[in-house]
C-alpha cells in the first residue's frame, strides 16, 4: 500500500499477522469512533475476520484495549 496507509497506522505499515490485523483495525476503529465506540464487532468487520477470531486472542474488549495500549506504547518509545 502508499505511504498513506503507513501513516495511519503508526504500527509500521501492513500487518503479516492476524494479532497485528486486529490491532490495526483497533486502530481505525477508534480513529473513527472513538473509544466509546469500540466493540468487538466493529474490530472484526474492519479486520475482515469473525468475533470468534478476535476471541481467539483476546478474552474480551477489555484485554484487546490493554493490549492495544501497550502496542502504542511500545510503538512512541515505551513510555
Amino acid at each position: 500500500m502508499g505511504e498513506d496507509s503507513q501513516e495511519a497506522f503508526p504500527f509500521g505499515g501492513e500487518p503479516t499477522d492476524t494479532r497485528g490485523r486486529i490491532m490495526q483495525a483497533t486502530f481505525e476503529t477508534v480513529q473513527e469512533n472513538g473509544f466509546a465506540g469500540l466493540s468487538i464487532q466493529r474490530i472484526a468487520s474492519k479486520a475482515n475476520l469473525s468475533k470468534s477470531s478476535v476471541y481467539h486472542f483476546f478474552e474480551d474488549k477489555d484485554d484487546l484495549l490493554l493490549a492495544f495500549l501497550d502496542e502504542m506504547l511500545g510503538q512512541f518509545g515505551g513510555l
